[in-house]
Parts: C-alpha cells; structure tokens; sequence
C-alpha cells in the first residue's frame, strides 16, 4: 500500500510536469475566468490530432486521470478547478463528479452573474443527471436535482426563455413536494413570483 501512494504521487508529479511543459510550449492555454482556472488545447488543429490519434477509452482515460490528479493537488482551493474538473470528469465519462462539479461551478458563475456561461453548465448538468442519480441515494438525487432546476430556472430568467423556465419549475416544485422539503418549496414559490412580476402573468 505505501508503495502504490508513492507510485501514485510520482504518477501525479508526471502529469503536473507534462500539463506544465505543454503550457509553456503553448499546446494548451491556461486561462482565468473570474478567478476559475480553465485549460484547454490552444490550437484546433492539435485538438483533431489528438482526437484522431488516441481512441475514445484512451481520451477517456487521460481525461479521467487529470480530473484526479487535479482534485488532489487542489483539494485545498478547489474552487478554482471546478470548471476544469468537470469538464475532464464530464469527458472521463465518470458522471457523479461532473455532475456535481457542473453544478458548483454553473453556481459560481451565476453568483457572478455571469448567467450564459451558467446555464450552459446547468444544461449540462441536467444532461447528466439519469446517469448521476444512479450514483446516489433516491432523496439526495431528488434534492440535488431540485436545486439545479432552480438555478437554472434563475439563469433562465435573463436570457428571457419562459417556456423552458417554467417547465423547471414545475419539475422543481413537484420534486419538492414529493420530498416534503419547505426549504425546497419556498424556493420554488419564490421563483415562480419573479417570474409572474417579471411577464405580468
């Protein structure tokens, strides 16, 4: 066991060393969006190379082993990698993590009200969530997914898309309900008031 740790930080100081020597060679760019660190391919060449050269358990794979070693080394400022974690979990096809880093960092960019990079991390995450729930007790799936839904529904509100809005809404408050959860369903009478003020409805 104390040689697989070592071997695993080892493994970790490789791939911080390679991510490191592929920014400075400038394969991949290393940006801040509101304090959240993004990485991605700097050339769209390179990306259909890499694409083309590594087969989808093999991509999956890298991702998935970034995602990790990302969470460990920012264990103690992980807020700002949410973004780069769920984008490689979402990519490593391990669900559970993406889905609930989506949600933290759709959060953290709606607390910024920086609401279009929000929603697209909330649809993603809605996307995601028949596999996730899987992974999770029947009320924290419930809750969490309640949760979302109202964030979402609060993004929505800028960009104007009443349909979608109120149809999460309704999702939102049914799931409430069925919890029985008064936290959940003042959210939920909260946000459907906005939203009759906001269309004279």
């Amino acid at each position: 066991e104390r040689r697989a740790g070592r071997d695993a930080v080892l493994a970790d100081h490789e791939l911080v060393g390679a991510v490191e020597e592929t920014v400075t060679l400038g394969l991949v760019r290393e940006r801040r969006v509101e304090g959240v660190i993004q990485v991605d391919v700097a050339q769209p060449r390179l990306r259909e190379v890499v694409e083309r050269e590594l087969g989808v358990p093999e991509r999956a794979s890298l991702h998935r082993r970034v995602g990790e070693t990302l969470e460990r080394l920012g264990r103690r400022r992980i807020h700002l990698v949410v973004d780069a974690l769920a984008h490689h979990f979402e990519a490593g096809e391990m669900p559970g993590k993406a889905y609930s880093y989506l949600l933290r960092s759709g959060t953290r960019f709606l607390e910024r009200s920086f609401t279009q990079e929000a929603l697209a991390r909330f649809s993603r995450a809605v996307a995601l969530e028949p596999e996730a729930r899987e992974l999770l007790p029947l009320d924290d799936a419930d809750r969490a997914l309640c949760d979302l839904l109202l964030k979402r529904a609060e993004a929505l509100e800028a960009g104007g898309d009443w349909a979608l809005l109120d149809a999460d809404l309704t999702r939102a408050g049914a799931l409430a309900e069925e919890l029985g959860d008064d936290r959940l369903g003042a959210r939920v009478r909260s946000a459907a008031g906005r939203r009759a003020r906001q269309t004279g409805d």
